[in-house]
């Protein structure tokens, strides 16, 4: 194994360490080479041994699950996009498209630390927060991770701000507003039955009882079995 840094003596006479990749440098505050090298043996050896560990377990693993020390992130994300009904399959699949996954999402699972998903929890809304957590859960239910990277309590709260209803005022100047004769009967629809905007462009005339006055229709995201 390739030693991580090297020793070198200046014309003060005092000898340095210099890190071989970075090149970075420091004082080994000494003149006495013997004791200089036992310094930098040292050095050397704080950084070999968590190495040799991770290598260690890298080999065990393998010998476990041979895709358990290169399988990423988007694995996992594929995986999840499987799961649930077809509305909620689209629903991962689009949300895991999102550049806000990028810092993790060719990073193999064993080499993501607690730091990682911190990071990208605080770095982002509610919405990617939510997906984030279940991805990690996912990864622990298929023992795709030996343990979790995050205990449950190590989890941030996910606070959501309060929600409210639109006044009757703000869809009034809403109304207002809007030039677009077709776009305002779409609020107008939306304001007056309640409906999500998804739900309220895919009535139809069919979903109206005629004789009772009555809309009823189902509610995409509830299940086929649901009550309209």
């Amino acid at each position: 194994m390739q030693q991580k840094y090297r020793l070198y003596r200046r014309r003060n006479g005092k000898f340095y360490w210099q890190e071989n990749d970075s090149q970075k440098q420091g004082t080994l505050g000494t003149s006495d080479r013997r004791e200089a090298e036992r310094l930098l043996s040292a050095k050397n050896e704080a950084h070999r041994q968590p190495t040799l560990n991770l290598s260690l377990a890298r080999a065990y693993l393998a010998a476990h699950d041979p895709q358990m020390v290169s399988r990423t992130w988007q694995v996992v994300m594929d995986e999840m996009a499987t799961h649930g009904i077809p509305t909620t399959q689209v629903r991962c699949a689009r949300a895991f498209r999102s550049k806000a996954y990028d810092p993790i999402r060719t990073k193999p699972l064993v080499q993501t630390t607690g730091a990682d998903l911190l990071a990208l929890h605080h770095a982002n809304g509610n919405c990617v927060r939510h997906y984030l957590r279940r991805l990690h859960n996912l990864a622990v239910d298929l023992g795709w991770i030996a343990w979790p990277i995050l205990a449950k309590r190590a989890w941030p709260k996910i606070r959501s701000e309060s929600m409210r209803a639109i006044t009757a005022e703000e869809h009034a100047a809403v109304i207002a507003s809007e030039g677009n004769n077709e776009r305002r009967s779409y609020y107008e629809l939306l304001y007056e039955t309640g409906a999500s905007q998804t739900d309220g462009a895919n009535l139809t005339a069919e979903d109206i009882d005629w004789e009772n006055g009555v809309l009823v229709y189902r509610r995409q995201k509830l299940g086929p079995f649901s009550e309209p």
